[in-house]
């Protein structure tokens, strides 16, 4: 829904803004899937909406279930493609919506289903928030607290859209701005708008690895912005906003788990304030042949490493790897469990 067009038409109805949440709140708690079924809103405003504006960005739908709660969603666009989401277990009935920002990606990270799809477009503000009211009108019953902008895209290659969308995020559904985290795989100038248009809002560094030859052969980005670079742009966040910042490392057996590679990252990142950082191990979610997941063991050695050098590190849970779901795993395929 674009809120901006719905403001819009509100408006030339001299109809007051409060309205809007009142729309997002009867659309869920009603499950409704027109504006026809706003039995409560004067027929005038109703064919106004219906005449100016698509219910959805969206046309058809496919999902698909994992085993551990996690529901995957393939959502074909009105203005052309087709996108991925993933809602995601909490805990109780709480969850977190992955979201994607383009249709595929044009950073091409060598350990990412959805950097083989290429980049066909960037999404609209409201492609990227109707993924949020997919959820809710499918499953009203599901709490969403947090947002991750870590589905199909780069979330800076695609910054003005991804801007309003967070605004809308914490407008209209009630997301507080530190319940969002976008990731990014390193663009320098979204780093830097960032921390002064959202500098409450969490920021994520797929890092992956800590030495520019290593990171190179892993992500393309590399190639254009070296680690010197990213690293000055961290330290500009960090004066800025002095938030925490997520390093996402994605562990790969035999690439860049070894003992060596562990110093190399805690070396890179004792240059930040430590209290400031916080390191997400990620174990490498099956994609291609060319990598294998290490075994639950290095994992649990590389997260005690870095805590032994005084650097928080988590060990990220993987959700949806069953329905090629979870990190790195996007890619518009295995839908044969379709539920609807």
């Amino acid at each position: 829904m674009n809120f901006d067009a719905v403001k819009q038409i509100l408006d030339s109805a001299n109809q007051p803004p409060y309205r809007i949440k009142s729309l997002v709140g009867a659309i869920q708690a009603n499950r409704l899937t027109d504006y026809d079924q706003l039995s409560s809103w004067p027929k005038t405003l109703r064919q106004a909406l219906k005449d100016q504006l698509p219910f959805t960005s969206y046309s058809n739908t496919q999902l698909i279930s994992g085993t551990s709660q996690t529901k995957k969603a393939l959502l074909e666009l009105t203005q052309g493609g087709s996108i991925e989401t993933v809602l995601i277990p909490i805990k109780d009935n709480q969850y977190s919506v992955c979201v994607s920002s383009q249709v595929g990606c044009a950073m091409g990270c060598s350990f990412c289903a959805t950097g083989t799809l290429g980049l066909s477009r960037s999404l609209t503000a409201e492609e990227i928030t109707d993924q949020i009211f997919f959820w809710k009108l499918n499953f009203p019953e599901a709490v969403i607290k947090t947002i991750v902008f870590m589905g199909m895209g780069e979330p800076f290659a695609n910054e003005l859209a991804v801007n309003q969308a967070i605004d809308w995020l914490q407008t209209y559904y009630g997301i507080g701005a530190r319940h969002i985290t976008v990731s990014t795989c390193g663009l320098i100038k979204g780093i830097e708008n960032f921390a002064h248009n959202h500098p409450q809002v969490n920021l994520a560094i797929s890092l992956h690895a800590a030495t520019q030859e290593l990171r190179q052969q892993l992500m393309p980005i590399a190639n254009k912005v070296d680690l010197e670079a990213l690293s000055q742009a961290i330290h500009q966040y960090l004066k800025h906003t002095n938030r925490r910042i997520t390093f996402e490392y994605l562990l790969i057996d035999s690439v860049n788990d070894s003992s060596q590679n562990l110093k190399d990252l805690a070396d890179w990142l004792a240059q930040f304030p430590l209290q400031l950082v916080h390191v997400n191990l990620i174990r490498y979610n099956q994609t291609t042949d060319k990598y294998q997941q290490p075994s639950n063991n290095r994992v649990y050695f590389a997260r005690d490493y870095l805590m032994n050098q005084g650097i928080v590190a988590t060990i990220r849970k993987s959700y949806g790897d069953d329905i090629a779901g979870a990190c790195g795993q996007l890619s518009r395929k295995q839908y044969q469990k379709e539920e609807k």
